[in-house]
């Protein structure tokens, strides 16, 4: 496969949203170029998804859940925050695929894209962010302020938590998470860079 060719089949597979479509296209790629790159992957791709009774489960996103609740409920002190914290990224093999060098963090960079990509598609349900009770639904800039705020912390809020733990290689790796989240808010075009920009500025 060439170069560019194979550039734009990765780059099409970071796009995919369904793990089933990803995981054909991973099958079709792995077959088509082997290398040490494609073996991270298939690895990555198995530790963010499982199949549960039938089904798909995101491993993806239940780890950024997690961070987005050691962000907002600080109990347990910083031996507990350190655990969700690496709880949260061993789901993803992270510290792992770390080892594997720049290549690797590449890789974990473009999936966390992708993750964060994935949850702001939710963001887009008639469900996401209703109020009262459920009984009345959010306009589009509240479901927006929403979803920047969850994004945060999931990244950038979890980050701020952890950094004064004293564990480099967590700090080192939350700062390649929160690029990621950035980045994939900046993603959906249309000014959501400036705003998301101006949005952490108030944090």
């Amino acid at each position: 496969m060439e170069e560019n060719t194979r550039n734009e089949s990765w780059e099409a597979y970071y796009k995919i949203m369904n793990p089933d479509a990803r995981g054909k296209l991973l099958a079709e790629l792995s077959a088509a170029e082997d290398g040490p790159e494609t073996e991270l992957r298939k690895k990555l791709y198995a530790c963010r998804y499982q199949k549960k009774r039938g089904k798909t489960a995101d491993r993806g996103l239940y780890a950024c859940f997690l961070l987005m609740d050691l962000c907002r409920n600080r109990f347990g002190g910083a031996a507990e925050a350190k655990r969700k914290g690496r709880e949260a990224l061993d789901m993803l093999c992270v510290g792992e695929l770390w080892e594997a060098g720049d290549a690797a963090r590449e890789i974990l960079y473009q999936e966390f894209r992708n993750i964060f990509r994935c949850y702001l598609e939710t963001t887009k349900d008639s469900g996401y962010g209703k109020k009262l009770l459920g009984l009345m639904q959010s306009t589009p800039e509240e479901k927006e302020q929403r979803a920047m705020e969850d994004l945060y912390d999931m990244s950038r809020g979890a980050a701020r938590v952890l950094r004064p733990l004293g564990d480099p290689f967590l700090s080192e790796q939350m700062q390649l998470i929160c690029r990621a989240a950035d980045d994939a808010f900046a993603s959906l075009g249309d000014g959501a860079a400036e705003r998301y920009e101006e949005f952490r500025k108030k944090k």
